[in-house]
């Protein structure tokens, strides 16, 4: 199923998703997200938080590649695009639909 919302929580979740999302064929189903990356093909990722805790999945299942993120910290979340950036060369997840907002040094 498509989705076609511009956050997956809070005020953003019921505005018109942005062309990079409709672009990636966003989805959902049977509880993984999916997504079509340019480079790597189609996507199905999982991720999940709470006090104390971060995890973050995706899965290339065409290439053959996939990633699995665990932390105990509640902030990990600022480094898992990164991560998948120099492990997998995902730069594909939609990151803003998700919520997560990257690191960037020097930013407090």
């Amino acid at each position: 199923m498509r989705i076609p919302y511009q956050a997956q929580f809070g005020p953003l979740a019921t505005v018109a998703a942005p062309d990079s999302n409709r672009a990636i064929q966003l989805g959902y189903g049977l509880g993984w997200g999916t997504f079509v990356s340019p480079t790597h093909g189609p996507a199905y990722f999982k991720e999940g938080h709470d006090d104390g805790w971060e995890n973050h999945s995706v899965v290339f299942a065409d290439r053959g590649k996939g990633l699995l993120l665990v932390s105990n910290s509640a902030n990990a979340d600022l480094l898992f695009k990164e991560l998948l950036e120099k492990l997998l060369g995902d730069t594909d997840t939609p990151w803003q639909w998700e919520g997560y907002e990257p690191y960037v040094a020097g930013k407090k």
